[in-house]
């Protein structure tokens, strides 16, 4: 292999290692999105429209 081929090969693993990173990121977002629509259902539908009703008031 010449100096080029490394280049390349050394880029695609930089590419792959910061696509890894990224997904690693998103899953962990929806992770504590998935946590957070789990404890709103357990609530009480009652204090859920409340804490609506407050946000919708702030906007």
């Amino acid at each position: 292999m010449d100096e080029l081929d490394n280049q390349v090969l050394q880029a695609i693993y930089e590419m792959q290692k910061e696509m890894k990173e990224d997904f690693k990121s998103v899953n962990e977002r929806l992770d504590t999105i998935n946590k957070t629509l789990t404890r709103i259902e357990e609530n009480d539908p009652e204090k859920v429209i409340s804490m609506l009703k407050l946000i919708n008031k702030k906007h």
